[in-house]
C-alpha cells in the first residue's frame, strides 16, 4: 500500500483488478469524453472486451498501472494511474517516460487525487502524454504541471479524434 490521501489509498494493479477497471475505465470515457468521442464509439465500448485487455496489459507488465480506492467493504476503485516507456514512434524526440492513462472519479474532480496519481507515476521527471485535443479541461490541467504541447498531433485509430502530444522536459 501507498500512502493515503484524503480518504483514498493508493497500489498498485494486479490482473485480478482488470474487471474493476474495465468497468471504471469505460463509466471515466463516458464521463469525460462525452462532446469529444464520437457518441457512436462511447456507445460500443464492450466492457467484457475491454476486461480482457486489462488483465493482459496487467500480467505483460510492459507498463505499471496503480489504482486508487476509497476504503469500504468492497473498496471502491476512483483513480487510475499507468505509466512505462514511451512507444512513440514519431519522428520528434519525446522524453522516454510516458504518462499513459489517468483517469479520476468525476466526484472527486479537484480534490488533489490526480496530483497524488501524477505523483506516484512518475513524479516531476521529464514525460510525455497524449491528450484529445479538444480535451480542454484535461489539457489545462497538464500545462498547469508543467507539460506543453510539443507540435506533434495525431488521429487516434480507435476513435477518430485528433490528438496532441504534450511534453515535460
Amino acid at each position: 500500500m501507498i500512502p493515503r490521501g484524503r480518504g483514498w489509498s493508493l497500489r498498485r494493479a494486479i490482473a485480478e483488478d482488470a474487471p474493476s477497471i474495465a468497468r471504471f475505465h469505460t463509466a471515466c470515457w463516458v464521463d469525460a469524453y462525452r462532446g469529444i468521442v464520437p457518441h457512436a464509439v462511447l456507445d460500443a465500448i464492450d466492457v467484457e472486451a475491454r476486461t480482457a485487455r486489462w488483465r493482459r496489459r496487467l500480467s505483460e507488465g510492459r507498463r505499471t498501472t496503480a489504482v486508487a480506492e476509497l476504503p469500504g467493504t468492497t473498496p471502491r476503485l476512483v483513480g487510475l494511474v499507468t505509466w512505462g516507456s514511451s512507444h512513440d514512434l514519431c519522428e520528434a524526440e519525446p522524453p522516454t517516460l510516458e504518462l499513459a492513462s489517468l483517469y479520476v472519479a468525476r466526484d472527486l474532480w479537484g480534490t488533489g487525487l490526480a496530483d497524488a496519481l501524477v505523483a506516484h507515476a512518475i513524479g516531476d521527471a521529464p514525460a510525455q502524454l497524449w491528450v484529445y485535443a479538444a480535451n480542454g479541461r484535461a489539457r489545462a490541467y497538464y500545462e498547469r504541471r508543467g507539460f506543453l504541447p510539443d507540435g506533434v498531433e495525431q488521429v487516434d485509430e480507435a476513435t477518430g479524434v485528433w490528438e496532441c502530444r504534450y511534453a515535460r522536459r
